[in-house]
């Protein structure tokens, strides 16, 4: 994905020199390299209903298209998209539970990158109900470079699994960490050039972005 075009960017004197090479190329989003031609439209979908960033309405319209739905996901999941009461997919038991566990075992990756929206929330503890620790997401993204004393603290980070980059924010007012999901070119312009975003670099920023940013979906429960 592209920075909006209000995104400034400037300049810091803090860089960590043993930066990675920004190749080999991020794979677009929704690429499951682990998973058949035919599942990895499905999954696309899966993951984007997951994020909450499909409606039940949209999800189900999608799903119909699919000739193949029923037979990747099988009769009794498959089945339950078709419930009367849609509201009831959003419990811990429910049917995004179902397809979290079937996307994670389709899609092959170790990290979580999947499963966060482009503007993601994790708060450092989890709700005792949740069974899911949602600080297990970080522990596959490496700090490439910072932007130095400031606060917030920022920095850029790359997922060691599937290549995807982030910048993020730590923000101690609410015990949350804020991520943006970038793109190669994003990536470079602060790696290669040391060229920051604004995005979380005032108060009023961070304000915007805890309104916006979606929470990682610590309600379904761990799939361990």
């Amino acid at each position: 994905m592209r920075l909006p075009q209000y995104v400034r960017f400037k300049r810091s004197a803090h860089r960590i020199d043993t930066a990675p090479p920004i190749n080999p190329p991020l794979p677009k989003r929704g690429y499951h390299p682990f998973a058949p031609d035919g599942v990895a439209k499905l999954l696309e979908l899966a993951w984007a209903y997951i994020r909450g960033d499909v409606s039940d309405r949209e999800f189900r319209s999608s799903i119909r298209g699919m000739d193949s739905a029923e037979s990747q996901l099988g009769p009794d999941l498959y089945f339950a998209i078709w419930e009367s009461d849609p509201t009831a997919h959003d419990s811990f038991e429910g049917l995004k539970d179902d397809l979290l566990k079937f996307a994670r075992v389709k899609s092959g990756f170790a990290c979580r990158c999947l499963e966060l929206s482009d503007l993601a929330k994790v708060h450092w503890s989890a709700p005792p109900e949740s069974g899911e620790d949602p600080m297990a997401v970080m522990d596959t993204l490496e700090t490439v470079s910072n932007r130095g004393r400031r606060v917030p603290a920022v920095d850029v980070r790359r997922c060691t699994e599937c290549l995807q980059w982030w910048l993020v924010a730590e923000d101690h007012n609410v015990d949350a960490y804020f991520l943006r999901r970038l793109d190669n070119e994003a990536a470079s312009a602060i790696v290669k050039e040391d060229r920051w975003p604004s995005e979380f670099e005032t108060a009023s920023a961070m304000q915007l972005a805890y309104d916006a940013a979606r929470e990682v979906p610590v309600r379904f429960r761990s799939s361990a």
